[in-house]
């Protein structure tokens, strides 16, 4: 990253980011969480995508990926990955437009 030319993206202090990888664990008995990995497109936004990180072999993990579908904390964490942080935490772009 050329440090020289980089637009600060958020509050000072926090480095913009080019990818990432967050595991995020559903409330489901057994093996059930997703691996949501981020990359800047060719704009320089931010894209999510969200891999079951699950057995999908069996039909207990089958049965385990349905669940975890549908339960609240995945419908959380779709919310938070579309609507990113300046919608979650205002009070982090005070001034930033």
């Amino acid at each position: 990253m050329d440090v020289q030319n980089a637009i600060p993206r958020t509050r000072l202090g926090d480095p913009p980011y080019d990818r990432g990888h967050l595991q995020v664990e559903m409330p489901v008995k057994g093996r059930s969480r997703f691996v949501a990995i981020a990359e800047r497109d060719r704009h320089g936004r931010m894209a999510w995508r969200v891999v079951w990180d699950g057995n999908h072999e069996s039909k207990a993990g089958q049965l385990r990926h349905r669940r975890a579908l549908r339960c609240a904390a995945y419908a959380r964490m779709v919310k938070v990955l579309r609507h990113g942080r300046r919608g979650l935490q205002t009070d982090l772009f005070c001034g930033s437009g």
